[in-house]
Order: structure tokens, then sequence, then C-alpha cells
């Protein structure tokens, strides 16, 4: 039954955001930025990882921004594949009283590859940089939240996003690189 609930869930949630879009032109925007540009916080944090600084410390740093790095890819192929798998389009494509707040193509909805490499980002660093971990997660949640707004995802594309990064990220944190230290 996880299906039929995901079903209700992005059928109420979709009801519930069309009803909201339009009543506030100031959320509607800051919504629509937050969809657009918070990912770039995500590749921020990740550049200021890879570029660490001195000492121990900044080589930690790195190892965490070179972790992220190599699980990207592989996270973006993950949801690549499920994605040409289920086959999904966005809520505005399918549900014409949902209003988007982007201009976007109407391609595959399912999953969320911004919630699946925000999430991978933020389980890769938040046991040796939390601080960094910390926003990303947040940022995470933000990004999932906007973009539902914005009517470009269903919340079930934001959820399987997040599982998809969450496990690639639990195993870039345990898989050994050559080079790479994990504490």
């Amino acid at each position: 039954m996880p299906t039929a609930l995901a079903r209700s869930v992005d059928a109420r949630t979709l009801a519930a955001t069309a009803a909201l879009v339009g009543r506030s032109r100031h959320l509607d925007r800051l919504t629509a930025l937050l969809a657009q540009h918070l990912a770039k916080l995500h590749i921020a944090l990740l550049v200021l990882l890879l570029v660490g600084g001195r000492g121990p410390c900044g080589r930690q740093r790195r190892a965490t921004g070179l972790r992220i790095a190599l699980a990207l890819p592989i996270t973006m192929l993950t949801v690549g594949v499920v994605g040409r798998l289920v086959a999904r389009e966005r809520p505005f494509s399918v549900h014409k009283h949902v209003t988007p707040l982007l201009d976007h193509t109407p391609s595959r909805s399912f999953p969320s590859r911004h919630s699946a490499c925000a999430a991978a980002m933020a389980t890769i660093a938040l046991p040796t940089e939390p601080a960094a971990g910390w926003l990303m997660a947040l940022g995470a949640l933000g990004l999932g939240v906007s973009r539902v707004y914005a009517g470009l995802h269903y919340p079930s594309d934001i959820a399987a996003g997040w599982l998809i990064g969450v496990v690639i990220g639990i195993i870039a944190r345990q898989k050994e690189f050559p080079g790479v230290s994990w504490p």
C-alpha cells in the first residue's frame, strides 16, 4: 500500500499548493527563487570543502569534498535510470490546476535529481563536517519543499530522491578510496 499512500499524499499536497499559489506574490517569488537557486548553496559548500584549508582539518574537509564529488555522478546516474523506468511527467504538465512558478520542461519528475544530490551531499558531510552537513540538510529540505510548491515535483519525487541520496551517501561514507581517509 505504500504506492496508494504516496498517491494520496501527492494528490492532497498538489491540491493544497494549487490553492496557495497566487495568493501571495511575495511567497510565490521567494519559493520560485529557492526552487531555482537553492542548489547553488550545495555547490558553494562543496567548493569550500574541496578548498579545505591548512593542516589536518583542511585535509579532512578536502576528503569530505572528494567523497561528495565522487558520489554526485553516481547519484545522478541512479536518478536517471530510475527516472527512465518510472517515466513520470511533472505535476504542472499533467494537472491543469497546478501553476508552475518557473519555466521548466515537462520532462521526467520522478525521482528528484536535486533532492537526491542534496541528500547525498548532506549524508556524506554530516559525520565529519557537521556545520556544512546541516546546512546541506536544511538546504535539501528547503529545496524539496520549494520545488513541490513551485509545481515541479510531487512529494513522492522528493522522498524518492532523498532516499536514493541517503543510500548513496551512506555507501560513499563507508567506501575506501585510495588516498582518502575517513575517521
